[in-house]
């Protein structure tokens, strides 16, 4: 089956314990984590309150709480900024306690037609068994994890599929219904993968995070492949 692509996505989340008033775009400044041009204007967008620290620098968001931060970008040439990002965080917060890391991947999709959008919804549930309950079935959402516990070194992993709904589809595509008949619709599909790590030491994070890029290539690729099986 072919997909059209519409974007892929790479995030980091670390777990432990943070401080959000101090995580802010002058500090990242400061410290050469960030160029002069993309702290410039940062401020003005910086939102800072006791549980969270938020802004955007660039192609990259980033969130801090006081139990995690994250990083996330929709521009998948900058892994390797938002890798580098991380790590050089990391290496400069030193009075924290880290528990977990999660390295996502995402890719947002649709379909050439309304036929493969049923089809790729009938390979993974049997939409068919459904049509004693409601007619015209549609699979909202999926869910899929390894059967295996998260440590440092093997993540536990969880692969979420969701389309949008229906009526937001069409109301999406307005346009269609232009001579007063309802057409076909395409939805939009968003394919996510979620590793987690449990971790003890801030050598175990930056490994992981180090890994990043190879995880996400590693989604890619396998999600090539799923599709070519369907």
């Amino acid at each position: 089956m072919d997909i059209i692509q519409r974007q892929q996505n790479i995030g980091i989340v670390v777990v432990g314990n943070f401080d959000p008033t101090k995580l802010t775009p002058k500090w990242l400044y400061e410290l050469n984590i960030i160029t002069a041009e993309e702290w410039n204007g940062q401020e003005r967008d910086l939102l800072v309150s006791k549980p969270i620290t938020k802004f955007k620098f660039g192609l990259i968001d980033f969130l801090s709480q006081p139990s995690r931060i994250q990083l996330i970008s929709n521009d998948i040439s900058q892994s390797n900024h938002l890798v580098n990002m991380t790590m050089n965080i990391l290496n400069n917060y030193d009075d924290t306690e880290l528990k977990a890391v999660g390295i996502n991947a995402g890719l947002l999709f649709t379909f050439a037609n309304t036929k493969d959008s049923y089809r790729f919804g009938e390979y993974l549930g049997r939409l068919k068994v459904m049509n004693q309950f409601f007619d015209d079935p549609r699979l909202r959402s999926v869910t899929f994890e390894s059967n295996q516990q998260a440590t440092a070194g093997t993540p536990k992993t969880s692969i979420i599929i969701q389309a949008e709904e229906a009526t937001e589809a069409r109301n999406k595509h307005a346009d269609n219904q232009q001579d007063g008949t309802e057409k076909d619709w395409v939805p939009v599909c968003s394919m996510q993968a979620n590793n987690h790590f449990v971790v003890e030491t801030k050598e175990q994070v930056l490994e992981i995070v180090s890994r990043a890029e190879v995880l996400h290539n590693e989604f890619r690729e396998k999600a090539e492949i799923f599709f070519r099986g369907i």
